[in-house]
């Protein structure tokens, strides 16, 4: 197959044959034999591309560096490709999405400054050149480090690039990876265009995507409810402790007291949801995007 490639463009190439530095003055392409194929940008038509997408099929560079596993979530959360049970080994994960110019010619880079950032190997799959997410495993220990706009400062600085990120929930089941990754993918794109800033976590930009939707579609209000709610969906009882808990001003005496609860019961609940959604209830911002979505869960029984 080379063979036949070079007598048409002689510089083209195996990826193996590609200094990494000089990925991103090429085009990429793969075999049906599964090899990729470099060749120069310069030089090459639209006439040219285009007959080279009948036999070969075009990659985006920053694929051909992919991990294994980055290639299989690629595939998953983007293609529809069902995730294989061996990447499903953690018991929970989060998706951090980053918005921002050119973020894809940065892959290299920008994968070792998140690997230092959160002390642990990531996934780093590419949506589109300016759209990037973070397959985050084991969540709970980075949960003071989400707390603040450090991750978004340390790329602008790093990368001299404009970015926005948002931090997800924790995710138990696998399967509904695609789900929330489009859930996520809404919340973040309503949140930015009212308010354009540098870091959002999932719950509070809840009031954003009801905002810019039809307050009649149920169906995108019962998806919210199930990724505000997570695997507690069922827990009545939660939910009218999160409600008191937030309407008593935070305060767990006053709240415990309102529901005729022990206060080591309600603070039980509130640790509950807060392990499993990875979301802290005791910030004033994620809190209302809760009693937000509540408000709603009751406007749906009426």
């Amino acid at each position: 197959m080379i063979e036949q490639i070079k007598e048409l463009f002689p510089k083209a190439r195996y990826l193996e044959e590609v200094d990494e530095l000089a990925l991103q003055s090429f085009l990429f392409y793969k075999s049906k034999e599964g090899k990729y194929i470099a060749l120069p940008k310069e030089g090459v038509t639209e006439r040219e591309k285009h007959l080279l997408s009948l036999f070969l099929t075009k990659v985006d560079y920053s694929f051909t560096l992919y991990t294994t596993e980055e290639k299989e979530w690629s595939n998953h959360l983007f293609h529809g490709h069902p995730l294989k049970d061996k990447y499903k080994k953690q018991p929970s994960f989060q998706m951090i999405h980053l918005k921002g110019d050119h973020l894809q010619s940065e892959y290299s880079g920008l994968k070792e400054a998140l690997t230092y950032y959160f002390g642990t190997e990531v996934i780093l799959v590419f949506e589109k050149p300016d759209y990037a997410v973070v397959i985050l495993s084991n969540t709970k220990d980075q949960e003071e480090m989400l707390e603040e706009d450090q991750l978004s400062e340390m790329i602008m600085g790093d990368f001299l690039v404009n970015i926005s990120i948002f931090f997800g929930r924790s995710i138990c089941i696998y399967d509904d990876a695609i789900k929330w990754f489009k859930l996520e993918k809404e919340l973040f794109y309503n949140a930015y265009k009212l308010c354009p800033k540098k870091t959002f976590q999932a719950y509070e930009s809840i009031p954003y995507v009801m905002v810019e939707n039809d307050n009649d579609d149920m169906f995108s209000k019962r998806s919210l409810i199930s990724y505000v709610f997570a695997e507690l969906e069922r827990e009545e009882d939660l939910f009218s402790t999160l409600k008191i808990y937030i309407a008593s001003n935070f305060n767990a005496s006053l709240a415990a007291k309102r529901l005729h609860l022990h206060r080591n019961t309600l603070q039980y609940r509130l640790d509950k949801f807060i392990d499993v959604t990875g979301m802290d209830i005791k910030k004033f911002s994620i809190a209302a995007g809760v009693y937000f979505t509540l408000m709603i869960k009751e406007s749906l029984k009426n």
